[in-house]
């Protein structure tokens, strides 16, 4: 478990400190309109998160003023605990920014060369499956916006909440599943079932349905 998902608890304990995880708006049940509507996106920002923030401290410290917050996050949330801090100086007394993304870089293939050359060595075949998963879905994304509505995607989707996925947001969702894996600690569990996958001489339908 990452440091800034429990040492906060434990040393919150220690203190006897109030601990709370606030839910982005637009996330789970935090729907401020009832459509995703571009219209409605406006209201999805990081400045937005950062006031929601700001009214929740104020609301849970009206019995006390001044009690002393510190905020805490890692990676998107780790730069929304520093901007706060910066945002609103007199709200908190302290900012815990674990790996936050405080300065975002545009095409950050940086990122994408360490997922590499982490999932290599549990051997060539994991990252080559990866890509080979990755181009098939690709493909299934072209005949999806071509007018096929019988694709793996379709087909993954259909009876769900996200029925109407767009197609680049569903293919930005899959490569994630990879990522994500690699980047937070489950790199050998995802590399040994895509190896067993192959040992059982799994389709990319296969492995495209175990991922998801």
């Amino acid at each position: 478990m990452p440091a800034t998902r429990l040492y906060p608890f434990m040393l919150g304990a220690e203190h006897g400190a109030r601990l709370f995880v606030l839910e982005h708006r637009f996330y789970g049940d935090s729907q401020p309109f009832a459509d995703w509507s571009l219209d409605s996106f406006r209201f999805l920002s990081s400045e937005q998160a950062l006031a929601d923030l700001a009214y929740f401290l104020g609301e849970m410290n009206l019995d006390n003023p001044d009690r002393q917050t510190v905020v805490i996050g890692g990676s998107y949330p780790g730069a929304l605990s520093a901007w706060f801090k910066a945002r609103y100086p007199s709200l908190a007394v302290a900012s815990w920014s674990s790996s936050g993304v405080v300065q975002p870089v545009v095409d950050f293939w940086h990122f994408d060369e360490q997922v590499y050359l982490s999932s290599v060595k549990s051997g060539d075949f994991c990252p080559k499956m990866i890509k080979e998963s990755n181009d098939w879905v690709t493909d299934q994304g072209r005949l999806r916006d071509a007018g096929d509505t019988n694709t793996a995607i379709d087909q993954v989707l259909k009876g769900t909440l996200s029925e109407g996925m767009n197609t680049g947001d569903f293919m930005f969702y899959y490569a994630d599943i990879f990522v994500e894996s690699v980047q937070y600690g489950n790199r050998t569990l995802l590399c040994d079932t895509l190896q067993n996958l192959a040992t059982q001489g799994a389709s990319q339908q296969d492995i495209f349905t175990a991922m998801v």
